[in-house]
């Protein structure tokens, strides 16, 4: 299990990942918009599990890599992906629910995708 266990996990439960969009403050500074807390250093691929897949070929996905940031400020994941356009090669777009409800396209890593296509 990655990250902070929640204390389900010793019953073999997983939570699902925290999804947000991340936001910035008065400096620019990238921070989580669930607690505030700065999470600039944490940028990197990111683990969300049991995510709600918008797009029809990945439905069924367990879990999903995406390029973006985590909030080390809750006892379980808070992941705040980069905007597709962002990121490296090798990463596609992929449509999700986020925590609040709200659909975003978030990028994957193009592997992934493939193999689930």
């Amino acid at each position: 299990m990655v990250g902070v266990s929640t204390g389900l996990a010793r019953y073999g439960i997983e939570a699902p990942t925290v999804v947000r969009a991340p936001v910035t403050d008065p400096q620019d500074r990238t921070i989580c918009p669930e607690c505030g807390h700065p999470v600039g250093g944490t940028r990197g691929t990111q683990r969300i599990a049991r995510p709600t897949v918008l797009d029809e070929d990945l439905t069924d996905a367990d879990e999903l890599l995406t390029h973006g940031y985590h909030c080390k400020g809750h006892p379980s994941w808070v992941v705040l992906p980069s905007h597709p356009d962002s990121v490296p090669d090798g990463w596609l777009s992929v449509e999700i629910e986020l925590s609040d409800g709200r659909a975003r396209e978030i990028p994957v890593a193009e592997p992934e995708v493939s193999a689930s296509a």
